[in-house]
């Protein structure tokens, strides 16, 4: 079965009760295929405070989220994300003439910390923060758990992967990224891939535990038509760009990539 194609179709917006063409890359001929029928909901947002707990306990693990500046949507490519100019440093340490900031800025670099600097001293596109605390050693592999390095405190969210077990989504999983928008911040229009074409669609789940908060899309480029996320546990096609409006109070959404398991795709896909 192919489940993931790109189509240029109708799609009713029921929400809207209106009918949009689009040209997008879609998740079961959907934008967005929504999992709430399937998972435990009243279960997820009964250990959302537990998550909330997590984030505040661990602020010395939040990192700017890296955009790079080219898979901005077009007619944003001008703005720079934290790795464009982590890889100018990278390239031309000199760009710092202060040779003493120089070695504090390469340091930084070394202990992957280099974003948090440079949001205060550059015009970094957005401002989101992520804790990713399973994390892969190749994006390529991000879904296998045997590719991917858990930090000491990843084991503080053992009720979230109890929660994850039951729900039997996955035969197997890798990265877990919290995506935290503090009031005013708002996701970068991109995709996660340069080339869309090239790489497979990746099997995740997106969970958004407060979608009054996290006002998260996709957009088609021709039309500049915003699609919202419907309910709290989704899966879309990244090769769309994606983003989310300024937040109006502090939220957060978080991702499990992984590999749908049979059952949960015969539930998913019928």
């Amino acid at each position: 079965m192919k489940i993931l194609s790109k189509v240029c179709s109708a799609v009713k917006i029921t929400a809207k009760m209106i009918t949009i063409n689009i040209f997008m890359f879609l998740a079961h001929n959907r934008p967005f295929l929504n999992f709430d029928h399937l998972v435990d909901v009243n279960g997820l947002l009964a250990i959302k405070p537990y998550v909330s707990a997590f984030i505040a306990k661990n602020h010395h693990l939040l990192k700017p989220t890296k955009f790079h500046g080219v898979l901005f949507k077009t007619g944003d490519e001008g703005n720079l994300g934290t790795h464009d100019y982590q890889d100018q440093f990278r390239a031309n340490p000199e760009v710092i003439a202060d040779v003493d900031l120089r070695e504090v800025v390469a340091d930084l670099l070394r202990c992957d910390q280099y974003a948090n600097y440079i949001v205060f001293e550059q015009d970094v596109t957005s401002c989101t923060f992520n804790i990713t605390s399973r994390y892969a050693l190749d994006y390529a592999t991000k879904h296998h758990a045997t590719e991917c390095v858990a930090l000491p405190e990843d084991k503080q969210l053992a009720f979230f992967y109890e929660w994850l077990d039951r729900q039997a989504i996955f035969s197997d999983y890798g990265r877990i990224s919290l995506f935290i928008n503090y009031p005013g911040a708002y996701s970068a229009v991109h995709t996660d891939y340069v080339d869309a074409s090239g790489p497979a669609p990746d099997e995740f789940i997106w969970i958004d535990f407060a979608p009054n908060r996290k006002k998260f899309y996709l957009i088609d480029v021709n039309t500049d038509q915003k699609i919202y996320s419907p309910g709290y546990c989704n899966w879309f096609n990244t090769n769309n760009h994606h983003g989310s409006d300024p937040a109006p109070q502090a939220c957060y959404s978080l991702r499990v990539d992984g590999l749908f398991s049979d059952g949960f795709k015969q539930r998913a896909f019928k």
